[in-house]
Order: C-alpha cells, then structure tokens, then sequence
C-alpha cells in the first residue's frame, strides 16, 4: 500500500476542459479555454508496468493468443432473450453476455423504472440460460436509498425476488461484491455517481467520468454555455452530447451579445452538416431562444453591403428602422428556429420536420 502510495503523483486539471497541469494555477491555461475557475486538485496513478501485474475488466479473460478471425464463433455465448419484445428489438435480440449497454434520456423520463422492470423480469423468468450458471440480479444503486427503491418497486407491484440490490458508489466496492455474488446481470443507477478511489475528485466530475467539452476561443466562454443549453433546449439541435468549440478567425474577439445568432447558426450549420447560405446574421438570443434587437443595425446592415453580402438575418423586431441598401435582401427572425431555416441550404421540408416542436 505504501509503494501503490507513493507512486501516485499530484495534477490539477480543469472541470471545463479536462486539461491537466503539473502545477496549481487560479485558471486554465489552455488557449482554448476560456474557463476563469481555479484547478482542481487530483491523484493520478500509473498503470502498472510489470507485464504480469493483474488485468481487469468489465469482459470475460479471454486468451492473450493470436487466433484466426474465422475461428470465432458466436453462437458459443447466444443473446440473453429479455422478456420485452420491444427490448428485444431494440437491443438486436437481446444482450451480448459480456457487453455494457448505456441506457440515456432525460432526467424524469423514467430510466429507473426501466431498469427495475428489467431486473424483476430477469429474476422472475427463464431468460437467463442455466447453462451458463446465471446468478441473481445484481441492483446498484447509486442515487437512492434502499427504502427508496422498495418503495418504488412497491408501487409497481415488485417484490424483490431474485434481486440483490447495493447502494453503493466506489467501483472497488462494487467489483468486489460482483467478485463474491457472481450475478448473471449487473445494473447500475447511475455511471455518473461512481468513483474511482484514485481520484480524489468528485462523482460526475471530468477527472472520474469527462463529459462533452465546451472550447471557445474568442468567445466569452459562460456566453458559448448558455447559447449551446439554448439550442439544445429550444431547438432541433441535439448537442448536449457533443462537443462544441467555437473559435473567431483572426485572432479577435467576440464581445458584444450581437454575435449570439451567428454563433449559433455556425454551430447549427456543423451540427447538420449543411452549408450557411452567404448571408450576415446578427442579433441577441435569450433564454427563451428569442432573438433580440441590438444597437447600430443600421450600421451593420450597411456594413454587410459593403463587403459584397446581399442577404442579412436580423431580429424582426430591428426591421422597421432600418432602410435597407441597393440589392440587400433583409430577413426578420422572432426566433432561432426560423433564423436557422432561412440560413441553412438544407432543403425546406426536412428543416420544418426539424424544428416542428418550437
């Protein structure tokens, strides 16, 4: 224990990004970060380099040797049948004996519900094949107290049968229970309540479970947060698991609200892997993904025409005082749904099926 100690070594990393550093710093100091938080301190510790230290894993040990690609079999481990058809479907006929399925939604949607409903069926059916000598189904739960989960299975009419459950959040635990129970199927409820003993880090946190990064450069990077939490929320664009890094070419910076609508018709545009239309865009995005009228647009419109652009997408409600150039063409937006149709070349019907939940 005292070697395994003193092998650790110290680094601070970023919540943001995940960036480490040797040394403590009040900020991050990648250039692609704009995060103003300190570093969190964290333990690292070093895989080990004996080619005979102990390997683990969530699969079965399988042999180190080669072997031929047409050996393999695959009937050897058949599909877990659950007794869901729509599972079944789902899943492609069952779950692989040795594989990790996530289960993801929103908050609410009833994921763990699902599992419960899942694990009495398996308990309370023939699914899992005797001939692979299946254990119990193992329940970790990391968000609820066991009460709370029986009351829960109560109100569903479960009565426990054939199902050990576990509160419980450091993975070392929880691996040596499965070591000592040998379950045929193992639930967790949920990923980012787990911890590593070697992270002295926080559960959810980038050092024990990283999350999609928000990289800005040039941008005020609160403000990338909060227009990407919009567009998730208010628009078609599933972005909340993907990573977003914005950047202004030229080495500038993007202070003022106004490029809130370009940002977001930039990401928009990746997001769909569809072309902006050559056009200037500019405008305030609020909370409610409403685009708000900003200062000088008479002065930007005349700006955009003298760079050669003959489309702009501007707040609808910024329309009425500007006289427009020779040739310009003006578009009023109340929302970012509708900028986002009027800027992508994505054919029209596929762009009102995207947005039709505004």
């Amino acid at each position: 224990m005292a070697k395994a100690a003193e092998r650790r070594r110290t680094v601070y990393y970023c919540r943001e990004c995940g960036n480490e550093s040797a040394r403590w710093m009040g900020f991050c100091p990648s250039p692609q970060c704009d995060s103003t938080s300190p570093l969190v301190e964290g333990n690292v510790v070093p895989a080990q380099a004996s080619s005979g230290a102990r390997r683990s894993g969530w699969l079965a040990p399988a042999a180190t040797e080669a072997l031929s690609l047409a050996d393999v079999s695959v009937n050897s481990q058949p599909r877990i049948a659950l007794p869901s058809n729509e599972l079944n479907r789902v899943l492609g006929g069952g779950i692989v004996p040795g594989s990790i399925s996530l289960l993801t939604g929103e908050p609410g949607v009833g994921k763990s519900t699902l599992l419960l409903q899942l694990a009495h069926s398996l308990s309370s059916s023939t699914a899992l094949p005797d001939a692979r000598d299946a254990g119990p189904v193992m329940y970790v739960s990391g968000e609820e107290s066991p009460v709370q989960v029986k009351l829960r299975a109560e109100r569903m009419g479960i009565n426990g049968q054939g199902i050990l459950l576990l509160t419980e959040t450091d993975v070392d635990s929880i691996l040596e229970r499965l070591e000592k129970t040998q379950p045929g199927l193992v639930i967790v409820d949920s990923i980012q309540t787990l911890q590593c003993e070697g992270e002295s880090s926080g559960p959810g946190s980038v050092g024990q479970l990283p999350a999609p990064r928000r990289v800005s450069n040039g941008v005020d990077h609160n403000r990338l947060l909060m227009l990407t939490a919009v567009a998730s929320r208010r628009t078609g664009l599933e972005i909340g698991a993907q990573d977003v890094i914005v950047s202004v070419a030229g080495g500038f910076r993007a202070t003022e609200p106004a490029a809130d609508l370009a940002i977001i018709l930039a990401i928009a545009s990746c997001y769909r892997n569809a072309p902006l239309s050559p056009a200037a865009a500019f405008g305030e995005v609020g909370l409610s993904a409403e685009i708000r009228a900003v200062p000088h647009a008479q002065r930007r419109v005349n700006e955009a025409a003298r760079l050669g652009l003959t489309r702009c997408i501007l707040p609808q409600s910024s329309l009425r005082e500007i006289e427009p150039p020779k040739d310009m063409q003006l578009i009023g937006a109340e929302t970012v749904g509708q900028a986002i149709r009027a800027a992508l070349t994505t054919p029209q019907d596929e762009l009102d099926l995207a947005f039709a939940d505004e």
